[in-house]
């Protein structure tokens, strides 16, 4: 059979049978839809006319996809609790939808009739068959929380699928904070289509950890588990609560579906947790990091095509920024931190590909407790990583640090608005001196706590 007639069977079929199945195929009863007034009106049991005069007089839920000859759905969880309140009074003065239908004439051979019927049956379950496996499936693209629901679109950015959440989650808006991630959409298994996982982000001011939910390309719910453990700080155990912070896919050489990257920090305190899943959301790896984690990069070495994972953050036992770099099958135990007061206590030996400590200018130290990291991306071949020497103020400071492979430092920059800002603060008897060429040099200085590891 060619694809030409196997598309034109397929899209005959979907014309006939399209309503039925996507009833069946339903994931989620919650968000079970009704695309045709002939389906509203079986689901209260009247008449088409009646369900019409009950949207136009009672506001009953319907509603209709964009464009002038836009297609109406309506929900069934909608339609159940309008029906509760919503349903008052009598109904429009219309016949029945229970009533007789008219007596059909009598067939001259029954027995032909039941055999045509039981054959056209039979037709259907096989066109039934034939859809179902050629049906169109979603595959996620984009999604929006609405108050508890969560919405997912396709490529085409039509509905795909809702979710009922047990309530509204804390809602992070990551283009005004990078640093966050509101969800990940991506082929986790290796299909070809694309999983949802949704951090659910309770109230700042609880003590109930996060969650991180997993959905299939349908909308059925995978998994679910929350993020946050005691750590044993300077001598004593801090339980959470833990907020999800960044999430990402890590490739695994040699396997199809990749491990999940969940960074997870202390809502009131500095440590973070890293976390590495598998697809059916245990733990692989962890490893604790003594400071809050503000970049996260994944990349495939070009040496030996093995992932690396990149995290760019402040290291509170030393108050500097620092970058780490994880092998996601070697990885573990704690950062080493100069503080006693921020080490943390792992049973496992702390396992690092990297470490380095970026310096801090003399307009961080006069003005800030610290800088950062918060700039992480490929530019040609070089890795640049750039600190925030100012993030308390409001003008803007930024050095940028050019690396090599294995980290082998090329170059630094200092950003265009530091002479600015130095030249301002300067004026202001807030820091000695203007930015000079000594001090752009003296940004060489990088400490690395754990050289590069093969």
């Amino acid at each position: 059979m060619t694809w030409g007639i196997h598309a034109k069977s397929w899209y005959l079929g979907y014309l006939v049978i399209s309503e039925v199945v996507f009833s069946l195929s339903s994931q989620n009863e919650q968000a079970r839809l009704l695309h045709s007034w002939k389906e509203i009106a079986a689901f209260f049991g009247v008449t088409v006319r009646t369900v019409q005069n009950w949207e136009e007089e009672r506001g009953l839920p319907v509603h209709r996809m964009p464009g002038a000859k836009g297609r109406l759905y309506a929900y069934v969880d909608e339609l159940a609790a309008w029906r509760q309140t919503g349903l008052t009074g009598k109904p429009s003065p219309e016949a029945p939808a229970s009533a007789a239908p008219p007596d059909l004439p009598q067939a001259r051979d029954r027995s032909k009739s039941h055999m045509i019927l039981a054959m056209a049956a039979c037709l259907t379950m096989a066109a039934l068959g034939v859809f179902w496996v050629l049906r169109p499936r979603p595959n996620p693209n984009t999604c929006r929380l609405e108050g508890q629901a969560l919405v997912v679109y396709d490529e085409q950015g039509v509905f795909a699928w809702r979710y009922i959440l047990p309530s509204a989650p804390l809602q992070v808006d990551a283009r005004r904070d990078p640093s966050f991630d509101s969800w990940l959409i991506a082929d986790v298994d290796g299909d070809g289509r694309r999983e949802v996982l949704l951090p659910f982000r309770s109230d700042p001011e609880s003590a109930v950890d996060d969650e991180l939910y997993l959905f299939s390309a349908d909308g059925k719910l995978l998994w679910k588990r929350h993020f946050g453990k005691p750590v044993v700080r300077n001598g004593v155990s801090q339980k959470g609560p833990f907020t999800v912070r960044r999430l990402a896919l890590v490739p695994i050489k040699g396997r199809k579906e990749s491990r999940i990257l969940v960074v997870a920090n202390h809502r009131l305190h500095s440590p973070t947790l890293i976390s590495l899943l598998d697809i059916s959301g245990n733990t692989q790896r962890e490893y604790w990091h003594a400071g809050h984690i503000t970049c996260l990069m994944i990349e495939t070495q070009k040496s030996d095509g093995r992932s690396a994972i990149y995290l760019g953050g402040i290291a509170n036992g030393y108050r500097a920024a620092d970058l780490t770099v994880l092998d996601p099958e070697k990885f573990s135990g704690a950062s080493v931190e100069s503080d006693p007061e921020e080490r943390i206590v792992s049973d496992l030996p702390t396992v690092e590909k990297a470490r380095l400590l970026f310096p801090r200018s003399s307009l961080n130290l006069a003005t800030n407790p610290y800088n950062f990291t918060e700039k992480l991306m490929r530019v040609g071949d070089s890795l640049l990583v750039g600190t925030s020497e100012n993030p308390a103020g409001s003008d803007k400071a930024s050095n940028m640090y050019y690396f090599g492979p294995k980290l082998v430092l090329e170059r630094v920059q200092a950003a265009d608005m530091n002479r600015a800002t130095f030249h301002k603060l300067h004026q202001q008897g807030i820091i000695p001196a203007d930015l000079t060429e000594k001090e752009i040099a003296s940004y060489r200085q990088i400490r690395m706590l754990t050289p590069w590891q093969d």
